[in-house]
């Protein structure tokens, strides 16, 4: 069949990981021996260096005999009438919408938190077949099936593949820097929260130092907070900040702009602390699982890897914290080996996650 996916290709590949995943989506599905295309606006801006294949959505749209049998739309919707340009050339084409994000939280946050956004709702695309969603998301299923006004909702495997980290290492390599794990800067903690919403916030994190230093003295050499370029002129957070002697009595933490975190890794830290609501599944993660960088988190579905605390439990983070940093280069290999059996389980070329998705493409 042939396959388009939609695809913003202005945007870095390393800017959020829904970039990444549609790349690991378009490989599944030619590997399985699908034709894809990458769907985009615009010329790309930036080199993806896979034998992919993509057009532009105008030249998509004005030449008739581009059939698709399947429209993925994964990184940008089309104008209503270009759906129906699509189907007049081929009534059977499939119209799949893949939320990546956490829609419904999405959705609360920007009606109620963040009221001034310029984004909208997004449309129900006309004739939509199927919704995919991420397995993390899986609780806000009926809440997608209403939004949507269909109970052709499916979650979809969670795909992740490190080619895109490979570059990087190989990048930071040239260089002569690493982001692999460095027992002598394991005491300098980074924190990549993108700190947009409540959902992902550093505020838990910086806490968990700060319980750390109550507890265990003051061991933390630094503490490096990213993604503050808004945050940090925020008169609420600035004060907040300061209620912590981590902050406020000492000069060891500092509020930074957003930075790559294997670029970050490899010059601030080697210990990541990270906390999540309603997103347990992060390709940070399975970054830092990846390369050995004990991480601090709360992600349930994660429990057996890392270093995990519940919920908000912050004085279990701080335990966590000491736990690693004493003892995670006596049993790095074991870390590592079960994060790689992990980190296997979410591959696009499993026989188990391509038959799920041809499945769902089939017959969903």
């Amino acid at each position: 069949m042939k396959i388009g996916i939609t695809l913003d290709m202005s945007i870095a590949f390393w800017v959020n990981g829904m970039q990444q995943n549609i790349v690991f989506l378009y490989s599944l599905l030619s590997r399985a021996g699908h034709d894809c295309y990458y769907i985009s606006n615009e010329k790309p801006a930036h080199e993806l260096h896979k034998d992919h294949k993509g057009m532009l959505l105008k030249d998509l749209i004005d030449d008739r005999n581009e059939v698709l049998d399947v429209l993925i739309i994964g990184g940008f919707d089309l104008l209503p009438e270009m759906y129906g340009k699509l189907r007049k050339r081929n009534p059977n084409m499939k119209l799949i919408l893949v939320h990546f994000g956490n829609k419904l939280m999405d959705d609360i946050n920007y009606a109620i938190c963040n009221t001034e956004t310029p984004r909208v709702p997004l449309k129900k695309p006309e004739g939509l077949d199927q919704v995919w969603i991420s397995p993390h998301h899986e609780f806000a299923k009926e809440y997608i099936k209403t939004y949507y006004r269909t109970d052709n909702v499916h979650v979809a495997p969670y795909i992740w593949d490190s080619f895109f980290v490979d570059e990087k290492i190989a990048q930071l390599k040239k260089k002569k820097l690493s982001p692999f794990y460095r027992s002598k800067d394991a005491t300098k903690i980074c924190i990549f929260e993108p700190n947009l919403s409540f959902l992902k916030s550093c505020v838990v994190p910086v806490a968990i130092c700060e319980r750390f230093n109550q507890l265990f003295g003051e061991e933390i050499e630094s503490v490096n907070v990213f993604g503050c370029q808004k945050l940090r002129e925020k008169t609420y957070f600035q004060k907040l900040m300061h209620k912590f002697g981590i902050v406020d009595d000492t000069d060891k933490c500092f509020f930074n702009n957003r930075w790559g975190a294997l670029d970050a890794l490899s010059k601030f830290g080697s210990t990541i602390v990270s906390h999540q609501m309603y997103n347990q599944l992060n390709y940070s993660h399975l970054e830092a699982l990846y390369l050995g960088v004990p991480l601090i988190h709360n992600s349930p579905m994660l429990e057996n890897l890392g270093y995990y605390y519940p919920e908000f439990d912050v004085e279990m983070g701080a335990k966590q914290l000491k736990n690693a940093i004493q003892n995670h280069a006596s049993i790095i290999q074991a870390y590592k080996k079960d994060a790689q059996q992990f980190l296997d389980s979410c591959s696009p070329y499993t026989i188990e996650n391509t038959q799920t998705y041809l499945r769902l493409i089939e017959n969903g």
